[in-house]
């Protein structure tokens, strides 16, 4: 069996004990393979694993309106249900956001373009939970140790709904990691950061305080491929395919404590961990 890499088991035992045999001939292909379950629930059972994952915060949800423990509200559907991929992306609301369906497991490469689950984030919703501005989310920001040796030896995310205690355990287990993985995540380019999505106006995961960057070096990202150019055209899909470095055994780590990967976008941000545990469960 092929593992993240594109390696076998036998491969990887080989790594434990310090022989690495490299994967990276075909990197396109170096996380992914066919083991995906994808999940699929009405808007109903979807605002309910919404407050599965949120119970610090969420006191009831349904198809209609999302309650918070503070008694105040929040409008689940603002627009039709059958709008562009693109215009839930550039414009959410909550039921776009909760229908969403993140493939779990080692999965094959993206190649529908509206296969971004995760991308539609609707910003009242996460402002609610992790502060409506810049202050109000640093306050909450603290420093999670990370087996670094370029960078500062820590991440900065924040510690409300448990995302700094889910991101200790995902830095423990990779600091175990043989040392031929290290190379992936030993320079992370930073967790919270108050800045919009690049290209948009829309607030970043990092502006939360719930998203992590492992190291440029080794990832790979969609908007390379854009020249520099603003917005999210079309047109660079006829000239790119996605790409990815990241090894499965490192996707795997984060998925299990809730975060999600963007590897697994069309738009692709192989670089990119977010909590989002409402699209594990």
């Amino acid at each position: 069996m092929k593992n993240a890499v594109g390696i076998n088991k036998r491969e990887l035992a080989a790594a434990a004990i310090g022989i690495w045999i490299s994967a990276e001939a075909n990197p396109a292909r170096a996380a992914f393979g066919t083991n995906c379950l994808l999940r699929t629930s009405p808007l109903n059972q979807a605002m309910g694993i919404l407050k599965r994952a949120y119970p610090d915060f969420i006191e009831d949800a349904n198809e209609h309106v999302l309650v918070w423990r503070d008694r105040t509200q929040l409008k689940v559907q603002l627009f039709a249900p059958d709008r562009a991929q693109s215009e839930k992306i550039r414009n959410p609301d909550l039921a776009a956001q909760a229908l969403q369906f993140y493939p779990i497991g080692n999965c094959e490469i993206p190649t529908d373009p509206d296969a971004d689950p995760g991308r539609i984030r609707y910003a009242p919703f996460f402002a609610k939970m992790y502060g409506t501005d810049h202050a109000a989310v640093a306050a909450n920001i603290v420093r999670v140790p990370w087996p670094s040796i370029a960078r500062a030896p820590f991440v900065q995310v924040t510690k409300i709904n448990g995302v700094a205690g889910r991101l200790t355990q995902v830095a423990n287990e990779l600091a175990a990691f043989p040392k031929p993985f290290h190379k992936y995540f030993d320079n992370p380019a930073g967790g919270f950061n108050a800045r919009p999505i690049a290209g948009t106006q829309r607030p970043s995961a990092h502006a939360f305080g719930i998203a992590v960057d492992i190291n440029t070096a080794q990832s790979d990202y969609w908007r390379d491929e854009l020249n520099g150019a603003p917005g999210e055209p079309a047109t660079w899909r006829h000239k790119a395919f996605p790409k990815n470095r990241i090894p499965f055994e490192i996707v795997e780590v984060f998925e299990r404590q809730g975060f999600i990967w963007g590897g697994k976008w069309y738009h692709y941000d192989t670089m990119h961990f977010e909590y989002r545990p409402e699209l594990l469960l």
